[in-house]
């Protein structure tokens, strides 16, 4: 990251991409939309953009959902322990949101921005992954290992659309 020093990133799908008008500059000094390579070697996004560019950490993408929809989902999620969201990570994501009744299935076609979008990940991780309807064709959400962003949605990946009575 340091050869890059003054230029300018964008995330995609959880990494950083060198683009000439990207939205964060890469520099030394902690500045507002920027990757701020830190005295001690850390890479830091500092950004106004909501919920972009956190570090993953396990169950972050459900963690990222929680807090952008707030109130009582929030207060479960905060109150989950570890063994717990394993659990639901386990279960799948599809099934742990069309058991809860908070969570109303809507057709892709009636979605809004702030609906939540389940979908296969990988092969491996079917169902296991969410994010927030950020724009037309866009998602907000957290990949694993990865930094959270807003991303193109691939919609032949859905598993459903829900949207949040909290």
């Amino acid at each position: 990251m340091i050869a890059h020093l003054g230029e300018r990133v964008n995330i995609v799908k959880g990494k950083y991409v060198l683009n000439p008008t990207g939205s964060f500059l890469i520099t030394l000094h902690f500045s507002n939309e920027a990757v701020w390579l830190t005295p001690d070697k850390d890479v830091k996004c500092v950004t106004s953009q909501p919920f972009v560019g956190r570090k993953y950490q396990i169950g972050k993408c459900i963690a990222l959902v929680c807090e952008y929809l707030g109130g009582d989902i929030l207060s479960f999620y905060n109150g989950i322990t570890l063994k717990e969201l394993m659990r639901l990570r386990d279960i799948s994501i599809i099934k742990w949101i069309t058991d809860d009744s908070r969570f109303k299935e809507v057709p892709l076609g009636s979605a809004m921005v702030g609906d939540c979008l389940v979908y296969n990940y990988s092969e491996v991780a079917k169902g296991n992954h969410i994010g927030i309807l950020h724009s037309e064709g866009k998602i907000l959400h957290h990949l694993p290992g990865k930094l959270s962003c807003v991303d193109t949605f691939i919609p032949d990946k859905l598993l459903g659309v829900f949207r949040y009575h909290g």
